[in-house]
């Protein structure tokens, strides 16, 4: 009898304790929402954006084409190929290209200096994977957006294919440049 007793208070602990942890787990699930005024806000979905200056205008990529962000190592001179192209660049053994995303949507080319940066991004589809780095003139930040706060493209610059879309960010206009757009134009 003494076994039965004990076998059963195990239970009732393993069923407190599943108990506790189903609660927890509510708990944490609903600290996601806030109710005010009998209304239930949902946690936005949210895209990863990488924002950054081209002649004195702020754009972005979405972050998930980029790789890594450098300082911008020595660039060596391609003879022969398009304006857009700076050069090619060594990275852990790697020759990447390098382009300057500024001459490529028809803008004035950048100037190398200290703030300069480099990212370095990809693209895959079923086939293959595509890589370059891409200059920049100077990096903003990079930061989560609300889905729903992205808009619809404008036609602010002179070369617009490339543009997917807009957000602001510190009262600022900022152009989303599409990279899958980009690549297909570099791959050309």
């Amino acid at each position: 009898m003494l076994v039965g007793v004990s076998l059963r208070l195990m239970g009732d602990k393993m069923f407190k304790d599943e108990y506790k942890e189903k609660t927890d787990q509510i708990i944490a699930e609903a600290k996601q929402f806030k109710i005010d005024n009998n209304i239930l806000y949902v946690e936005e979905q949210k895209t990863k954006f990488v924002i950054f200056i081209l002649s004195d205008n702020y754009y972005a990529f979405r972050a998930d084409f980029i790789k890594e962000i450098l300082i911008v190592p020595k660039i060596t001179y391609v003879p022969s190929s398009p304006q857009y192209i700076r050069g090619i660049i060594s990275l852990r053994g790697d020759i990447e290209s390098v382009i300057d995303i500024s001459t490529l949507i028809a803008l004035p080319e950048i100037e190398l200096n200290e703030q300069c940066r480099l990212v370095i991004a990809q693209i895959s589809d079923q086939t293959n994977t595509k890589r370059t780095g891409l200059l920049l003139t100077k990096l903003i930040d990079v930061l989560d957006i609300d889905n729903n706060k992205i808009l619809p493209p404008l036609d602010l610059t002179s070369n617009s294919e490339f543009v997917e879309g807009g957000i602001y960010y510190d009262d600022k206009y900022v152009i989303i440049l599409d990279l899958e757009k980009i690549f297909h134009k570099i791959s050309a």
